[in-house]
């Protein structure tokens, strides 16, 4: 064992300084800028598929009989309950909170177009505290949890509020970043050149 700690290990070194520092330089600006400007699907793209835990349960399994909501549940040539369109408003309580009864607006409206409204929360911390203030709002659409930022860390969203419409197919056909008094004009723009309204 003493031999191995006092053996030197060569490293070979090929090009000089200043070659290695502008390949190391180039590295880290690569990584910044990537870290900047994180990866996530754009309109005409397919959305990513998630499957998480509902905070109003019993609203997500009257939709899809159970109490986690799978996107590939309701877009796709899979989907169990298929829907003619789906939006994704990820949100947290303090940002994107109060848009919630827009969206419950918008879900009573679109219902019998099988369009389907999923919100997200990125809340972290207090479920209890969560849960009792979703209930409170008594949506009609379920309201996920991603209190450890997977799904939305996927979608390289930063800041909340987020929406995202999707076509039957699971294709992304609108993004935006609504302010809760333009939320339901937004949607029903989104939703009409995709409906055909």
């Amino acid at each position: 064992m003493a031999s191995l700690l006092r053996a030197k290990v060569a490293i070979p070194y090929h090009g000089t300084t200043r070659e290695g520092f502008l390949k190391l330089l180039l590295l880290l600006l690569t990584a910044t800028a990537l870290a900047d400007n994180p990866p996530g699907p754009g309109v005409g793209d397919d959305a990513l598929l998630f499957s998480l835990p509902a905070i109003n349960e019993e609203v997500a399994v009257s939709l899809v009989r159970n109490d986690h909501v799978g996107l590939g549940d309701l877009t796709g040539p899979l989907a169990g309950y298929p829907s003619q369109a789906v939006v994704l408003y990820f949100f947290s309580r303090a940002d994107g909170g109060e848009g919630l009864s827009t969206l419950n607006r918008c879900a009573r409206k679109y219902q019998r177009q099988d369009v389907r409204f999923v919100a997200i929360s990125i809340d972290q911390g207090d479920l209890a505290g969560l849960s009792e203030w979703v209930r409170g709002q008594k949506l009609s659409f379920p309201v996920l949890r991603d209190n450890h930022h997977i799904v939305s860390g996927r979608y390289g969203i930063e800041e909340v509020p987020r929406a995202y419409v999707l076509d039957s197919d699971g294709r992304i056909t609108a993004i935006g970043a609504p302010e809760t008094a333009e939320l339901e004009a937004d949607v029903e723009a989104a939703l009409g050149s995709l409906l055909g309204e």
